[in-house]
Parts: C-alpha cells; sequence; structure tokens
C-alpha cells in the first residue's frame, strides 16, 4: 500500500499528549476515533492511532494513542501523519496545487514584469507568494485587494501593488536636505 502525508505535527498541545496540526490535503477536515494513521519522522515509519480529535478557533488538536505526554509530544514535533492512498479524498477540481505557480512571471499592473514565483506558502487567511526580482526576494499576499490572478496558461500572477512595495521598490532614503541645501549655500 503507499502511504500518503496527510498532516503535520506543529508542536505540543498542554501536557496530555495532545499536538496541534496542519492538514496538507484539501478534503481532509478531520481524523475520527480509532483511526488507524502511519507516523513518520526522520525516516522512521510507525503504526499510530487516533485516540481523539477536535478542532477550535485557535486550529486543530489531535491524540494518538502512542503519544502519552508533554516528552512524548515534543518528540513527535515535525512528524508527518500519512493515510494509505485509498483513505486519502480526490482532489476538488477547483482545489489550487499551491507548487502549479512555481516559476510563474510575476506581473504588475504599474510596473510590468517584476519577477517569477519562487515560493507559496498558506498563510493563516491567503496564499503568500515569494518572488525574486532585480531587487531581490519580495512577498505578495494573494488577496483580491491587490487584484492577484493566475493565468495557467500564460503561466503567470498579474496584481497590482500600491507604490513602495518592499522588495520591489526601491526604498525611499528618507533624508531630507538640510536647510543650507534647500537655500543653496
Amino acid at each position: 500500500m503507499n502511504w500518503v502525508p496527510v498532516a503535520r505535527i506543529l508542536k505540543a498541545r498542554g501536557v496530555k499528549g495532545e499536538v496541534w496540526v496542519e492538514f496538507l490535503v484539501d478534503g481532509l477536515d478531520g481524523f475520527e476515533e480509532g483511526d488507524a494513521l502511519t507516523l513518520e519522522a526522520d525516516g522512521v515509519s510507525r503504526p499510530a492511532r487516533v485516540e481523539r480529535f477536535f478542532r477550535y478557533s485557535k486550529g486543530a488538536v489531535l491524540k494518538l494513542q502512542e503519544i502519552r505526554s508533554r516528552e512524548d509530544a515534543d518528540r513527535a514535533t515535525g512528524s508527518l501523519l500519512l493515510l494509505g492512498e485509498d483513505a486519502v479524498p480526490e482532489p476538488d477540481a477547483s482545489s489550487f496545487d499551491l507548487d502549479a505557480v512555481l516559476g510563474y512571471r510575476m506581473i504588475d499592473a504599474r510596473r510590468g514584469e517584476i519577477g517569477a514565483v519562487t515560493d507559496v506558502f498558506e498563510g493563516t487567511e491567503y496564499w503568500i507568494l515569494r518572488g525574486e526580482g532585480p531587487l531581490g526576494p519580495f512577498e505578495v499576499p494573494a488577496v483580491h485587494g491587490l487584484s492577484v490572478g493566475f493565468d495557467d496558461e500564460a503561466r503567470l500572477v498579474s496584481m497590482d501593488l500600491p507604490d513602495c512595495w518592499p522588495g520591489v521598490d526601491e526604498p525611499e532614503t528618507g533624508a531630507k536636505a538640510s536647510p543650507r541645501e534647500e537655500a543653496g549655500d
């Protein structure tokens, strides 16, 4: 059976072995009590079973039977949780593969081409596009307010950034002429 990474353990929660988790696949909303998983850390895999799972405003919390203490949970930080591929939901046709835009050109409405996408990561509320341009690295949140749009056929991301965008525009020095220089002395 092929195993698919579906979640990552972020950190310990409390002292009873609960952990915060982030999901890596769309369509998987959580785990059920008794679900069999594989816990993978540093290339070593071991079976694990879900004791409980819940979500609330701060995120997703998982308790595995094999993680009994805060120390166990700390050691499991960064581990991947894997499911058999038959248990992983099929991607929604409207879902978006974050890695699909790597290498896309980044075009700003006022500046023209400003760089290319080097990384994409999912923030708390929206995706963050990391780009590399002539002035170095920069980041752009993929939000409607910046008119961010994707054209897969042309392999480009369009946007409309305000003036003085960090990493895209030369920073203003903020230095003002002295009163003597202004007077022409």
